[in-house]
């Protein structure tokens, strides 16, 4: 394996041992990047998604990754002031940290916190240091869709201002899919529109296997064994598509052999709930978000996977959860726009259908046909397995970063080592 002569530290408010999407996927790049030769640091908070506790060490070491916490406020992260509050000055540790120590040759810095593309911009100013921006979510886009900030606000145009001081100063703009690609090199002058580069999310795919009906544990333990089941699992986020799942389920209640299963938190959850009650729903049920060990049998637990998302929110983020589902040779129902790119990969893999946002009539009929037809569904899992084997294992991904960095006109005259 060839070692590339380059250091790089990433920073991101989550960060390994944190239990959620964002830390575990770029902390599983960082450490495989740390394994094909690219010496890795990272700049993160203290966990406030952790099954332990309590703090962990300022500094501790992973996979020969150097993880360095810095200080920042911790407040309820469920109110909007104690949001901004911790975005802030965690922001503001790391532009401090990132200014006086000992410089990378490069940041990586991701949207979690939005406020972290501005630090990497300043610290480019003060100290001349190259940086790659990963764009998980395309703010303030996103909160406009979601109606919490106006289009024309002043922080809005704010926002939007400062967010292209960051693009142009960016070495690279990492983004997860072509409909993103697409939002962002609008926001670059022709010339600089290379400088957008689409590298996927990823799955444990040593982790998450397909495993058969009948050796899953939970489908018994939830006393689904008998049924078709419909999984929606992951963050029940704002900007996913839920009521298109909830009519189709009133659509096919009295189907007795369809069942819903939603496996996950998040914020649409409560209205879920309220609505599952108020329509008296007996085809729904919910599990809480599984431990870490249980995630190939949480995932399996189904014969139909749903991937959603809201028509406003196309080009502003893709669910991750899709990459899980593809591990685990699931047939995938993404309920997306068509340009999205969940919509993309199903349809390239054909792994599976894309219902439009809203159509919950196709919805309920298409579930109603694949629970009669075991091959197809068959067929789906089949391909879904082998597209992600093919594209999206991690090994695969990290690989793109590294060659990204070849590629970048400041290591043209970068030694590589044999």
């Amino acid at each position: 394996m060839r070692n590339l002569n380059l250091s790089v530290r990433f920073l991101s408010h989550y960060f390994w041992p944190e239990e959620m999407a964002t830390s575990e996927l770029l902390s599983g790049v960082a450490f495989e990047l740390s394994k094909q030769g690219v010496a890795v640091s990272a700049l993160a908070g203290q966990p406030a998604y952790w099954k332990e506790g309590g703090d962990i060490p300022w500094v501790i070491e992973k996979d020969g990754v150097e993880v360095r916490r810095v200080r920042s406020t911790r407040l309820d992260k469920n109110t909007t002031l104690g949001r901004i509050l911790n975005s802030t000055t965690f922001a503001f540790s790391i532009f401090i940290n990132s200014l006086f120590r000992k410089q990378p040759d490069l940041f990586i810095a991701v949207t979690n916190p939005p406020l972290l593309i501005w630090v990497v911009r300043l610290v480019k100013l003060f100290r001349g240091t190259s940086y790659v921006l990963i764009i998980h979510d395309v703010y303030p886009d996103v909160a406009i869709a979601l109606n919490r900030l106006g289009e024309t606000s002043f922080i809005s145009r704010l926002w939007r201002l400062l967010n292209r001081w960051s693009y142009r100063g960016a070495e690279r703009i990492v983004v997860l899919g072509e409909c993103m690609a697409d939002v962002l090199r609008e926001e670059l002058p022709q010339a600089e529109q290379g400088k957008v580069v689409i590298i996927p999310n990823w799955a444990d795919g040593e982790k998450i296997y397909p495993i058969p009906r009948e050796e899953n544990s939970l489908l018994k333990e939830w006393e689904l064994e008998d049924k078709f089941v419909v999984q929606y699992s992951g963050n029940i986020g704002l900007f996913h598509e839920i009521e298109t799942i909830v009519k189709a389920a009133e659509i096919l209640k009295d189907n007795r052999k369809i069942h819903f299963l939603f496996i996950g938190e998040g914020g649409q959850l409560p209205w879920l709930k309220e609505k599952v009650s108020q329509l008296r729903l007996s085809n729904i049920s919910f599990q809480p978000f599984q431990a870490k060990e249980k995630l190939p049998l949480s995932l399996t637990a189904c014969d139909l996977a749903l991937v959603t998302l809201k028509d406003v929110a196309t080009g502003f983020c893709v669910p991750s959860k899709l990459y899980g589902i593809l591990a685990a040779g699931k047939p995938v129902l993404g309920v997306v726009n068509s340009r999205a790119e969940t919509a993309r990969v199903i349809e390239a893999a054909n792994c599976g259908i894309v219902i439009r946002p809203g159509d919950a009539e196709s919805l309920a009929r298409t579930i109603e046909q694949l629970s009669e037809d075991h091959k197809k569904c068959e067929q789906f899992g089949v391909a879904a397995r082998a597209v992600f084997e093919n594209e999206y294992t991690l090994s695969k991904i990290a690989s793109q970063y590294a060659d990204m960095f070849k590629g970048m006109s400041m290591f043209d005259q970068a030694v590589i080592k044999g």
